[in-house]
């Protein structure tokens, strides 16, 4: 698969500043343009500008309900693509969360080639293609 792709509005969700840069990071050397929020305050903050295609959220932030975020852009006009990130590699988890509505769900460490196909997948999707995750 070519993994090459327009450059993206990314934003990032982890309550762990080294997770946070680090994944940041690994982004912006892709070429896509990325924030960060280390907080669930700041991510409502910037999911409300509604200027990013997709996020990436840690499952378990200490102020932040994933899912009800997850719930809240999947119901609004938002056309935000979310990919969960989390260490749990729970199928149940997973499957629970795909359901509601997540584009994809990733299991900490993330793989750089399954990170770079991810984002390559959704930006077709987004862009009209048939792709799916």
């Amino acid at each position: 698969m070519n993994t090459s792709t327009r450059p993206m509005r990314i934003l990032i969700a982890d309550d762990d500043p080294d997770v946070l840069n680090g994944f940041a990071a690994v982004i912006r050397s892709l070429g896509h343009h990325c924030d960060t929020a280390e907080t669930g305050t700041d991510l409502r903050k910037l999911i409300r500008k509604k200027e990013h295609e997709i996020l990436f959220m840690d499952l378990i932030m200490p102020d932040n309900d994933p899912e009800a975020v997850l719930k809240s852009i999947v119901e609004s006009d938002n056309e935000l693509e979310v990919v969960i990130v989390s260490a749990q590699d729970d199928e149940q988890e997973i499957d629970r969360i795909l359901h509601a509505g997540a584009a994809a769900y990733l299991v900490k460490p993330v793989d750089f080639d399954i990170l770079t196909n991810t984002i390559a997948r959704i930006a077709e999707r987004l862009d009209g293609g048939s792709c799916k995750l």
